[in-house]
């Protein structure tokens, strides 16, 4: 630890002298060769600046506390944090260590080290071990800043703070005024086909399960009743009837069981020095029942939303891709850098995941508009509206509440 004098990547430095590869490809190199990595940290990204303000100011990553296996193996709940610079010009740095119980079954598993790429023959491998302690190290949330910037150290309470967030996130806003009068104006030029109506709430076949059981891959995470896919597969010939009779009784009855819609939403950090609720990405996971009545509805609407959706929508849809958009915003900003032409700007905006605060009633409207059966838009609000959400906080799952809007 403390002020090693140089970058490790590109985005270690803003202002002054542009970064090349020779400032850090040294020090790139000697920290892999020795095994080591940044532990998890809180607080200042930047850990020195000039003391400058305006085009002169020049913030640069050059103090670090790295740690390598063995430090993770003794230390697993330890976190770094950063302090704001004061009177010098580095940042103050410090190690906190928690005396914390274990919060995960020590059964290893491939969900676990999220190294999707590895065959059932490396389980047993060092390297195997090793990426699911350092994920381990890093997902764990030792510390939080709350919404009035109080730092929890608690569970309990990092629990509490990520639960109203949530529950707040999902609530619905009051102040969207009357959405019907909006949705009422909306008028569609393409329409299901009265044949595809037909494929859309048909009988679902033992063969239709299985093939989508089949795609859930087994490393996926489990849900709350603590089963993966994989648990299926291999013990079909005693559970397949059972899981079967769970699906097609679902599309036949449109009553779902509120044990199969309980949600766990575990949270993955966006960035090294996560350190409020807003930097984490909410990953939700469900169980196998749940992802397999889902994915019969979006394959079977997956074949006709080629038919529904413009052109212009590059990306989501099945023989498209949202590098078409990238290649189009690089031909737009090609010559910005030119002195000459007339002046210009663009603008890098940070939305909010549009999936988070749809409202259910313009599902409804959109998809009653393009012509879907009410049976099938039953099926899916069913899907939607009856989810309740538990949020993972380094293992034991805090809260309980349902939703208003999303999907």
């Amino acid at each position: 630890m403390g002020d090693f004098n140089y970058l490790l990547e590109v985005g270690d430095k803003v202002g002054g002298v542009e970064v090349i590869p020779s400032n850090y490809k040294e020090f790139y190199d000697c920290t892999q060769d020795a095994h080591i990595f940044d532990l998890r940290y809180t607080g200042c990204f930047f850990t020195w600046n000039n003391k400058q303000e305006g085009d002169y100011k020049i913030a640069s990553k050059i103090d670090r506390i790295m740690v390598n296996m063995e430090w993770v193996e003794a230390f697993s709940d330890s976190t770094a944090e950063f302090l704001l610079s004061g009177i010098s010009d580095h940042s103050p740095e410090a190690v906190k260590t928690y005396a914390k119980l274990a919060r995960y079954e020590e059964s290893i598993n491939k969900e676990k080290s999220k190294v999707q790429w590895m065959e059932d023959g490396d389980l047993n491998t060092r390297f195997f071990y090793n990426s699911v302690k350092e994920t381990r190290s890093r997902n764990n949330i030792l510390v939080l800043n709350s919404g009035e910037d109080i730092k929890l150290e608690d569970d309990k309470l990092i629990g509490e703070e990520c639960v109203n967030f949530f529950s707040d996130l999902f609530s619905g806003d009051s102040s969207q005024g009357d959405i019907q009068e909006v949705l009422n104006k909306l008028h569609f030029n393409r329409f299901i086909h009265p044949c595809d109506v037909e494929k859309l709430v048909m009988p679902i076949s033992r063969d239709e399960v299985i093939e989508d059981l089949s795609s859930i891959h087994f490393s996926k995470a489990r849900g709350p009743d603590g089963f993966n896919s994989y648990f299926f597969k291999s013990a079909w010939p005693v559970v397949g009837d059972d899981f079967v009779a769970a699906i097609t009784n679902f599309f036949k009855t449109g009553k779902l069981l509120k044990e199969v819609n309980n949600t766990l939403i575990t949270l993955v950090a966006k960035c090294e020095n996560a350190s409020t609720v807003f930097d984490f990405r909410p990953i939700s996971c469900c169980s196998v029942i749940y992802k397999c009545l889902t994915k019969i509805l979006s394959y079977r609407m997956k074949i006709i939303l080629k038919g529904l959706i413009s052109s212009s929508q590059s990306a989501f849809i099945s023989g498209r891709s949202i590098q078409d958009n990238i290649l189009l915003a690089h031909e737009i900003v090609r010559n910005y850098h030119k002195s000459g032409g007339s002046p210009r700007c663009d603008l890098k905006i940070d939305l909010q995941k549009a999936y988070d605060a749809v409202s259910w009633e313009a599902i409804v409207v959109v998809m009653r508009k393009f012509g879907f059966p009410e049976r099938f838009i039953d099926w899916v609000m069913v899907c939607i509206s009856t989810s309740k959400f538990f949020v993972m906080i380094n293992g034991p799952p805090y809260g309980f509440f349902g939703a208003q809007i999303g999907v």
